[in-house]
């Protein structure tokens, strides 16, 4: 991550924290760094934010918002054998978060079954709250949702020793996907 000086010392400290609650799941790469570099680019440099504060930021809304709990209290929790509504899904997020998350899945090819992948969730211009979607986007899963389990003790993991390596190096370009 390109930070000043200053602010150097404040990243590293949030580097096992991203480890620990933004790892990317996804083959091939289970430590997080291109997502992060990803959403840095997309998002974050248009955000007028530094990325210390935009990680920050991220990493407290996600600790605000407990979407496990928030799925298990309403009977969704994950299993390899399970599926469910859409329909429930979506009321449970609903809610607690009223109209301010899209849920996303992937498709699994030989049996077709959609497995929950993403929940996004809308926020303030400022971070500081959670807003409904000024753009109501509709979720690409099928009336019937897998979510399966995984064990995040089980993804290899970094830590801030080998931050050099992980900086996000990216220029100032702004893909405005929006």
């Amino acid at each position: 991550m390109v930070q000043k000086n200053g602010t150097h010392h404040q990243l590293r400290k949030l580097i096992d924290d991203l480890y620990a609650y933004w790892t990317d799941v996804s083959c091939p790469s289970n430590n997080g760094r291109q997502q992060w570099e990803d959403v840095w680019c997309t998002y974050g440099t248009c955000s007028g934010f530094n990325q210390t504060y935009y990680f920050q930021r991220a990493l407290a809304l996600r600790a605000q918002v407990d979407l496990l709990s928030i799925l298990e209290n309403n009977g969704i929790v994950p299993s390899s054998t399970e599926s469910y509504k859409l329909e429930d899904i979506q009321n449970a997020l609903n809610a607690t978060l009223g109209d301010s998350t899209v849920v996303e899945c992937n498709q699994k090819w030989l049996l077709g079954d959609y497995q929950l992948y993403k929940i996004q969730i809308c926020v303030s211009n400022d971070t500081n709250s959670i807003i409904s979607c000024p753009v109501q986007k509709s979720s690409n899963c099928g009336s019937e949702v897998k979510f399966l389990p995984f064990e995040p003790a089980d993804l290899p993991i970094g830590s801030a020793d080998n931050l050099a390596d992980l900086m996000i190096k990216m220029p100032a370009a702004i893909d405005m996907d929006m």
